[in-house]
């Protein structure tokens, strides 16, 4: 296992983005509702949920009640604001058109609310990805270790130009050193800290963690 953690200036942190919009790895409590898990364990504001994040997809499918739907460990949650156009208004939670796509709708089988500690994937676009996307960088996330690779390939310059700071598995290293690792598939632990760095998000979360 590796952890890498950047302590950054904060007009060098957009990139970082990056990983947001793709599916990133968090250790939390599971067997629990999409509510549960976003509100009480990642400490999204539930007003941020019931306005801001209008479409949501686990495993794929659209999730219409955030308080049945339950997520297991494993499982991947797509977070979204509000899409364009018909698809956007029929992909919405809960919303007048979510009848037409009932045959794709995510449906709960078995309810077992037993709690317990795992991974949960998730993945943040548009706004969404915007406004919490700091926050869970600072926070840290598992990434693909090839992600990572592909994310210093074609951002390094402005990460050693940003960066005050690295430690790689606990040792301080010097930001041009994050470069000669080799990252394999593997899941890779990074962390965006600094000052700053989790700021602008306070309407979207309840309170850092």
């Amino acid at each position: 296992m590796k952890e890498v953690v950047f302590t950054m200036e904060r007009a060098y942190v957009p990139p970082f983005l990056f990983f947001v919009q793709r599916e990133f790895g968090v250790d939390t409590t599971v067997n629990c509702t999409v509510y549960r898990l976003l509100c009480r364990h990642l400490g999204i504001n539930p007003d941020y949920l019931s306005h801001r994040i209008q479409t949501i997809f686990l495993n794929g499918k659209p999730v219409d009640d955030v308080e049945v739907a339950v997520v297991r460990d494993g499982d991947r949650l797509t977070l979204s604001a509000a899409m364009p156009g018909l698809l956007g208004a029929v992909l919405r939670k809960a919303g007048y058109y979510a009848a037409m796509r009932s045959s794709i709708s995510h449906r709960e089988e078995a309810v077992n609310l037993s709690g317990g500690k795992g991974r949960v994937y998730l993945k943040l676009l548009n706004l969404v990805m915007g406004e919490l996307g700091y926050y869970f960088l600072h926070r840290g996330m598992w990434v693909r270790g090839r992600d990572l690779h592909t994310f210093l390939k074609d951002y390094g310059a402005g990460v050693v130009e940003g960066c005050s700071g690295l430690t790689i598995d606990g040792e301080e290293c010097d930001c041009s050193l994050v470069f000669p690792w080799r990252y394999d598939d593997h899941e890779v632990w990074l962390q965006v800290s600094g000052s700053g760095i989790s700021s602008g998000v306070s309407s979207g979360v309840t309170h850092s963690r």
